[in-house]
């Protein structure tokens, strides 16, 4: 696992499958940082008794009315740009694999549009469980490829990937902590 902080960091190797989480490592939301969410839960693990379930409710009906009533900011849109023109000239294919539920796919779609990103959308894909998902994408639309590549801001998602991945494929993992 490699820690960067800008794009250009990641080594492109030809012919790779190139797998990016969206929130906080290609856009973020004005007034989320990462202590947002510990934050929020915090909050709602005591207001209701320490009542995880419903703490994590809540936290993500904050989260959700916050981004359907913000706009999204590519972080480092230069930057982002110019390494994915270089993977496509590496003839690399890129995906987006989120955390969101998938009844966001509307507002995760918006949220492409309103950082012109519409042109490098392969596909989205939805789940929690990114390991699992990404070794079922592979095995069913991606069977060629050898090469992973996954950039993720959180670390268990990247041990999620390892964990499915690593003997199957060749993987690099990227921890993107942007400033």
């Amino acid at each position: 696992m490699i820690i960067i902080n800008e794009y250009l960091q990641i080594k492109i190797i030809i012919d790779s499958l190139i797998v990016f989480d969206i929130d906080d490592t290609i856009m973020h939301f004005e007034g989320i940082d990462n202590k947002w969410w510990d934050n929020r839960y915090n909050k709602y693990l005591e207001k209701y008794d320490n009542d995880h379930k419903k703490a994590k409710s809540m936290a993500i009906k904050d989260w959700v009315n916050h981004v359907t009533e913000n706009n999204p900011k590519l972080i480092n849109e230069e930057n982002f740009r110019e390494f994915i023109d270089r993977a496509y000239e590496n003839n690399c294919k890129i995906i987006f694999l989120t955390a969101r539920d998938h009844s966001l796919r509307e507002i995760t779609e918006n949220h492409f549009q309103i950082c012109n990103l519409n042109d490098f959308i392969e596909d989205i894909y939805f789940s929690e469980n990114k390991g699992l998902t990404l070794k079922e994408i592979i095995n069913t639309q991606f069977n060629d490829v050898k090469n992973i590549i996954f950039i993720d801001d959180l670390e268990r998602n990247l041990n999620s990937v390892k964990k499915e991945i690593s003997e199957s494929h060749e993987l690099q993992l990227y921890l993107f902590q942007h400033k």
